[in-house]
């Protein structure tokens, strides 16, 4: 526990006492021993003060102790030599924290959290017993201090009664001046030490002063710049602020302009609704035309798809005569060229036939010179072998020019086989392009085939919804031309009302009016009631009908803002405010609520106009009737009067407000029907634009349909043509492969014929 070493500090500051010499053993003596210098927290040199020297200077007088009839001698605690010093309390904290640290590195968060709680229990109990051992301590103090304030003061009286009762220059006499002097001594001591430790107490208050004076002064320093930088920061947000109002001023000004901006495309807007008016005149207009040009070029496109079908039958005849006539030449030249195969065959046949019969001569020269070779060899002379030779040489020199033309015509043979062979290799790929294409134009033709089938399926539905769609058309045209008509009706028979009603509604005020001024007379020399009972009395029906009345003129001079103000608005709005309206009829009293001002019922409506000054010209009438009590009240008297027989006015007033209602729901209903009707139409005519496109499209499906089919009968018979030219040319390949093949038989035979 730390508290042991504060509590041996603390009682080494405190004055010890101890006996100054043996001989004086009995009387009581005090030392007085330094203070034990310290560097401890400013909390423990706060506790000292607390606790020891907190005593003022002026406190002579000793706490009252039950210990004050002990014993004399001191403690053997308090009177023994002064302990061996203690670790200051920093140490001390600083080993605790770091075994802390140490245990709380090596435990879990747990563990430490378990041991930080049972430190700070101890800490509270250990602190618990140190502030009881250090009451414990100043009681013992205070109680030490009593007995040698009061041993003092005995031995100081025993010394005077010694002195007086002893003879001077005596021993006795100087024991007790001694004695005398050491108790003033002990109480000169016991006061120094008291000012001692108050010097002490004060200059450890002044240490504690001066760290608590720096750590304000950083505190302050810290203040002070953080002061600084909330000031930065102030003057960053003014400026931030002024950015701000800057902005906020351009945006006014940008509001300003948008405002203006709104009322020029408010401007804008009301002249491209009409705009847009003309538009729609223009776009029916167009629409009209529009089907009147659909219907020409349809009729045009009807015209021009008979010349084409025209152009295309001229084109198909001559095609088929072109088809005929080339046939013929095709046929033509395969007779030729028959012939001329013919004339070959014939030729080479000849050509054969003359060389078997040179060669059957030669072979009969031949053994005609073997014969005469032999009879010369027999017997015969010279002369015939030289004979014989020259004819061997002439048969040789016959012999090498016919194989020369029999070599040059069995290479001529051969190339024209070769190039038959060529020509029929080319008509074999010109045949399996031919049939490859013609396998695509089928193809084409049955997919052609396919969708010209679903087109013409299509086709009755989407003239029937065409059918539909120009019948909701037809309807919804003539639902709109029905609400136009009716809205223009509706807006006739308003603006007749509303004349009729501001007619009636001006010839009534200028009957109240003239009302009015034939009762005032009457009324100002009938009026018995004082002012204050006057001002008591509620509204009438009537009036609240004129006040209907005011209100339905300000809303209509509202919309009509070129009106001057009728005469009884004039006469309402001259009004004050805080003077209240009442009739001096004494029959009926209408209730306190309904006692309010003509102004406030129209403040709360709404309603603001411009109220004239108090002497306008209908005020002068009635200046000689003004009371002396309230000289504003006259006319609104006047007024509360003049209302009494209006009942007729009211109820007209309320028909027409009525019938006013009655038409502008009529007229909201109205505008309403012909938005939707609006809608409706510009609906219809975009379905009616995207069935116009499918038509379009249907259309050119169907031409390209009707090209189609024509291009796939063109194909188709270009394709029997080429079938029927394959044919032939195959059977002709046929023949000359046969040709062929007997020539090459017949040159075979005539080789092995002339070998052998």
């Amino acid at each position: 526990m730390d508290t042991e070493p504060k509590n041996e500090v603390e009682a080494e500051r405190i004055e010890t006492l101890i006996p100054t010499d043996d001989t004086t053993k009995e009387t009581p003596s005090i030392e007085l021993l330094p203070a034990v210098k310290e560097t401890s927290s400013p909390e423990h040199a706060q506790q000292i003060p607390n606790g020891l020297s907190a005593k003022p200077e002026d406190e002579a007088s000793p706490r009252p102790s039950a210990e004050s009839t002990r014993s004399s001698l001191p403690r053997a605690s308090l009177e023994s030599t002064n302990r061996p010093e203690s670790l200051p309390r920093s140490s001390l904290d600083t080993a605790a924290r770091k075994s802390l640290e140490a245990s709380s590195a090596t435990k879990s968060p747990d563990d430490v959290d378990a041991r930080l709680a049972q430190l700070q229990s101890d800490f509270e109990t250990s602190e618990l017993q140190r502030q009881e051992e250090v009451h414990d301590y100043i009681e013992r103090i205070d109680a030490l201090q009593s007995k040698l304030q009061y041993l003092a003061k005995e031995s100081a009286e025993a010394a005077k009664i010694a002195g007086t009762s002893a003879p001077a220059g005596s021993l006795e006499k100087r024991l007790a001046s001694k004695d005398e002097q050491i108790a003033l001594l002990m109480e000169e001591g016991q006061k120094l030490s008291k000012k001692e430790l108050h010097q002490m107490t004060i200059i450890k208050k002044l240490r504690a002063k001066t760290q608590e004076d720096a750590k304000e002064l950083a505190e302050t320093k810290k203040k002070q710049e953080k002061a600084e930088t909330d000031a930065s920061l102030a003057l960053d947000r003014f400026r931030r602020a002024q950015g701000s109002e800057r902005q906020l001023g351009e945006k006014q000004k940008q509001i300003f302009q948008l405002q203006k901006d709104l009322d020029a495309a408010r401007s804008e807007k009301s002249s491209k609704d009409s705009i847009i008016a003309d538009l729609r005149k223009q776009l029916e207009d167009a629409a009209a035309q529009e089907k009147e040009a659909e219907a020409n070029a349809a009729n045009e496109a009807l015209e021009l798809e008979k010349k084409r079908v025209l152009e295309l039958e001229e084109n198909l005849a001559n095609l088929s005569i072109e088809k005929s006539l080339a046939v013929e030449r095709v046929q033509s030249q395969m007779k030729d060229l028959r012939e001329k195969m013919d004339k070959e065959a014939e030729r080479a046949r000849m050509m054969e036939l003359e060389a078997k019969s040179e060669q059957q001569m030669l072979e009969s020269k031949l053994e005609v010179m073997r014969a005469r070779a032999e009879e010369a060899s027999s017997g015969t002379g010279g002369d015939a072998q030289a004979k014989l030779l020259r004819q061997i040489e002439t048969l040789q020199s016959q012999y090498a020019v016919a194989s020369e033309n029999w070599q040059g015509i069995e290479a001529s043979l051969v190339a024209r086989a070769t190039s038959l062979e060529k020509e029929r290799d080319e008509a074999a790929k010109r045949e399996a392009d031919i049939r490859r294409k013609a396998r695509e134009v089928t193809l084409k033709a049955k997919r052609n085939e396919e969708e010209l089938e679903e087109t013409r399926s299509q086709l009755p539905s989407f003239e029937q919804e065409l059918a539909q769609q120009r019948s909701k058309l037809e309807n919804l045209q003539k639902r709109a031309e029905d609400a136009e008509a009716a809205l223009k009706a509706a807006k006739a028979s308003f603006d007749r009302e509303k004349k009729s009603w501001q007619a009636e509604v001006l010839q009534r005020v200028e009957e109240e009016r003239q009302k009015w001024q034939e009762e005032a007379g009457s009324f100002v020399n009938s009026r018995a009631e004082s002012p204050a009972a006057s001002m008591r009395r509620g509204l009438t029906t009537e009036y609240l009908g004129l006040q209907n009345l005011q209100m339905r003129r300000a809303s209509a001079r509202s919309v009509n803002s070129d009106n001057p103000p009728t005469p009884t608005e004039r006469i309402l709005g001259r009004r004050p405010s805080a003077a209240p309206i009442g009739r001096t009829s004494g029959n009926a009293t209408p209730p306190p609520q309904r006692q309010d001002s003509m102004q406030s019922f129209l403040r709360e409506n709404g309603e603001t106009h411009d109220t004239p000054p108090a002497h306008n010209e209908h005020d002068d009438f009635f200046e000689h009737v003004m009371s002396p009590a309230s000289p504003r009240e006259t006319l609104n008297d006047i007024i509360s009067v003049s209302t009494a027989g209006a009942g007729p006015s009211v109820q007209l007033v309320e028909r027409m407000s009525s019938a006013v209602r009655r038409l502008e729901s009529e007229k909201a209903g109205t505008k309403e029907e012909l938005a939707r009707l609006a809608a409706q139409r510009d609906e219809a005519r975009a379905e009616i634009v995207a069935l116009m496109r499918e038509v379009q499209v249907k259309r050119d499906q169907e031409s390209r349909i009707a090209e189609l089919e024509k291009e796939l009968g063109v194909v188709n018979e270009r394709y029997e043509t080429t079938l029927e030219m394959l044919g032939e040319k195959s059977e002709l390949v046929d023949e000359l492969k046969s040709d062929i093949q007997d020539i090459k038989a017949m040159y075979r035979e005539l080789v092995e014929r002339t070998v052998k």
